[in-house]
């Protein structure tokens, strides 16, 4: 089967650029693959996987769309072509500007399956504000079978009836990362749900593992307990703020014999470190900025905690559970899907209160870790069933869950 996968940047690793590494490492040996960037900015710290074939994107795509830096060795002349584009997309608008950059653009293979990797989004008023692969793959790709992705909650990502209905109409498949997302996305246009699919992220397990082991234990305190949350420091999603007002009630409270190390980068990191400042936390929360290499922090670890207020199918979860960290999550819609609760870790509040009373429960009972670690050691993580799923929708099949 020839399939063609497109998605429209791949930056630097974390969210969609890790899904779509993973996904190619694991389907190049089985599939006959073509992978696309239509921006054509890849950036230099991924590595693509051998053996699959590589296809450019439209220039006029990359002016409008690539990240800025990465075109920094452009001659005067492409500057300015660069410069004319992007004034144009500032003035039609994202969503005019994609159909207009892949006009007359044409992929000149035919291919069984094509994939719009990377989704869409829209603000609430309909208004696109993030570009992603459906118009350049409808546009410009003929196969036989065509694809679409979604990676988060379809209504978080803007996706009401009269937009799904324009998009999705073309498609012969939708794909959400979590049978939670697949039931948001019915309630939102039922006419679909024949072809709306779940299939899950999936994992380069081999190297997780390996590239836990590339440096020692970054904790210093030994005799403390260690928890790491490693997200993008994105307060309307990501609630790292229940971090911090949670370990200011355990501070007063006297619990200390824990820390807490924040991985990544975002606009909220400095409203964050004031908190820290402010609150007397530097003992218990640190803030060690984005590393190209989070697994020693998941591996070493005596818990990995996410406080998300909603999630598709959070990645860094199941890389906590492939190193065998226990994972301690909110109750965010594909939670249930995401961990086993109370065997792989716990499942609490979705508020600020709960995560202070899991915390004070673990600090209280440290040794319910020690089971969940023994249950992750004897259940590992494959990826068997994701490639399962993505073989079925792929060949038109029913997925059962």
């Amino acid at each position: 089967m020839r399939i063609f996968i497109s998605v429209v940047t791949i930056r630097d690793i974390g969210g969609i650029s890790t899904s779509v590494i993973n996904l190619l490492n694991e389907i190049k040996d089985k599939y006959n693959v073509t992978l696309c960037v239509p921006s054509n900015d890849i950036s230099p710290n991924i590595v693509l996987p051998s053996g699959i074939q590589i296809k450019e994107g439209p220039h006029f795509f990359r002016d409008c769309f690539a990240v800025r830096k990465n075109l920094l060795n452009q001659s005067i002349w492409e500057k300015t072509i660069r410069t004319t584009r992007r004034i144009f997309k500032r003035l039609v608008g994202l969503e005019k500007t994609a159909q207009y950059a892949s006009r007359g653009f044409h992929i000149d293979e035919d291919y069984d399956v094509a994939i719009a990797f990377y989704n869409d989004t829209f603000d609430k008023n309909g208004k696109m504000i993030v570009t992603g692969d459906y118009n350049f793959v409808l546009q410009c790709v003929k196969a036989k079978r065509k694809i679409a992705w979604i990676h988060n909650d379809p209504a978080k990502c803007g996706f009401s009836y009269t937009i799904s209905k324009k998009i999705f109409s073309h498609y012969d498949a939708i794909v959400n990362v979590s049978s939670e997302c697949k039931r948001l996305f019915d309630k939102i246009i039922p006419d679909y749900i024949s072809k709306s699919y779940v299939v899950y992220n999936m994992f380069d397990i081999n190297e997780i593992k390996k590239m836990s082991r590339q440096y020692d234990n970054p904790y210093k305190n030994g005799d403390k307990l260690h928890f790491v949350t490693v997200a993008r420091l994105n307060e309307e999603q990501k609630k790292i703020s229940r971090v911090l007002e949670a370990c200011l009630k355990l501070k007063e409270d006297g619990y200390t014999n824990y820390d807490w190390t924040i991985v990544g980068e975002g606009n909220d990191k400095k409203d964050y470190l004031k908190y820290v400042n402010s609150n007397k936390l530097d003992e218990f929360v640190s803030l060690v900025g984005l590393k190209s290499n989070p697994y020693p922090y998941m591996l070493y670890a005596d818990a990995f905690v996410l406080t998300s207020l909603y999630e598709g199918y959070p990645m860094t979860v199941k890389e906590a559970q492939i190193l065998t960290c226990p994972t301690l999550v909110t109750n965010f819609g594909s939670a249930k899907e995401s961990i086993i609760d109370e065997c792989e870790g716990l499942i609490y509040d979705n508020s600020s209160d709960g995560v202070y009373r899991m915390m004070r429960r673990i600090l209280e009972t440290p040794a319910e870790l020690r089971n969940f670690k023994d249950y992750l050691e004897s259940n590992p993580v494959t990826n068997e069933k994701a490639l399962s799923q993505f073989d079925n929708v792929c060949k038109g099949l029913p997925i059962y869950e």
